[in-house]
């Protein structure tokens, strides 16, 4: 891994790598799969994919060269400047993103978009429970009225 990392997610990824290899022959995609309970802060899990992907049956097939870096993301275009519609992928467009709301049985999730939507929530809902998140990292703020600091 070339020391390129600051150290945060190395023993959760090499234990993780580990495991997966024990057990079977590993694909490139087994590989790649297996990193989506893993956190990168620091690297965009590039330089875990490239040095991980040395244990796969096929890397040559399925080599991260064919995947654009991280730094070089501004260089994409999703959706030309004269295109009618967008896809759901660039929501970041979206002037007036709407809250989701989604209820199960013991609990409500809400998708939340704007300090806004969040502060109305929470005079909706003053002595619930919740936690905020940012990004998909599940680190945030949790708030429990029977819990004191």
């Amino acid at each position: 891994m070339n020391g390129s990392q600051c150290g945060f997610c190395s023993p959760a990824m090499v234990m993780n790598m580990y495991s997966l290899i024990a057990r079977k022959r590993t694909s490139a995609n087994d590989i790649e799969n297996s990193f989506g309970s893993n956190i990168c802060r620091c690297t965009g899990y590039r330089s875990n994919l490239d040095a991980f992907q040395l244990f796969s049956t096929n890397t040559a097939l399925c080599s991260s060269a064919y995947v654009r870096d991280i730094e070089d993301a501004h260089e994409s275009i999703l959706c030309l400047k004269d295109c009618a519609v967008c896809d759901d992928f660039e929501i970041i467009n979206v002037n007036d993103p709407k809250a989701i709301y989604l209820r199960l049985k013991d609990a409500e999730f809400f998708e939340l978009f704007t300090i806004e939507q969040i502060y109305e929530n929470f005079k909706k809902y003053p002595k619930a429970s919740y936690i905020l998140t940012g990004e998909n990292t599940g680190n945030g703020k949790i708030h429990d009225p029977n819990i004191s600091f």
